[in-house]
């Protein structure tokens, strides 16, 4: 018998015996072969979770894989290095050596290649990286012409969850510009609003 699965036991033939603290594989309909602990932590899942990413080129139905992997390492620029995989279904995996080389991928974009949106997500703990929904991009957005007793976190958080969901605003204390900048992930399954206007007691913001 070959090698089990990362943080798995061998598996011998025949039924194992089960118990409440444990969760059964069953990789087919007629017979339970293993169990896998439960630990409560996993905290090599959360890891390994914290260093990848999935995403996909929205619109492209080819991409070349080497053509695409030399550009995002470009783009990028990781330090510690990436290395891209191939998923089903024009989905790729990206598996980054830094917590901190991943954050920026996640949070700096929009990416694009080929002049084609590159849509990021994050793994979750129980999820396999061809099931996680691609359907929100990260954008910053300029909100310009507000007042300056408008230029704070509780409306950036308001004018943001209109845009889609709201994520974070640059606020810096002492600077007095009408331009509140904000960071939203967008619904890309929505057709984009090129102009949003806001009314406060009958005037347009």
């Amino acid at each position: 018998m070959g090698q089990a699965p990362f943080g798995l036991p061998p598996l011998s033939s025949g039924r194992m015996t089960t118990n409440q603290t444990h969760r059964k594989i069953i990789p087919n309909e007629d017979e339970t072969v293993g169990e896998l602990p439960n630990n409560g932590e996993n905290s090599d899942a959360q890891i390994f979770n914290s260093l990848i990413l999935v995403g996909t080129v929205l619109g492209k139905r080819t991409v070349s894989w080497q053509a695409f992997q030399n550009v995002v390492s470009a783009m990028w620029s990781p330090v510690h290095g990436v290395i891209v995989k191939k998923l089903d279904n024009n989905r790729y995996l990206f598996v980054f050596k830094h917590p901190k080389d991943r954050n920026r991928a996640l949070t700096e974009g929009p990416w694009t290649f080929d002049k084609f949106l590159i849509v990021l997500a994050e793994v979750g703990e129980n999820e396999s990286p061809n099931n996680v929904a691609l359907e929100w991009s990260e954008f910053s957005i300029q909100i310009q012409g507000l007042p300056l007793n408008k230029i704070n976190h509780t409306v950036a958080a308001h004018l943001g969850n209109i845009i889609g969901k709201f994520i974070s605003a640059d606020i810096e204390e002492g600077r007095y510009d009408s331009t509140l900048r904000i960071r939203v992930a967008i619904d890309i399954n929505k057709p984009l609003k090129r102009i949003l206007q806001v009314a406060r007691e009958g005037v347009n913001l």
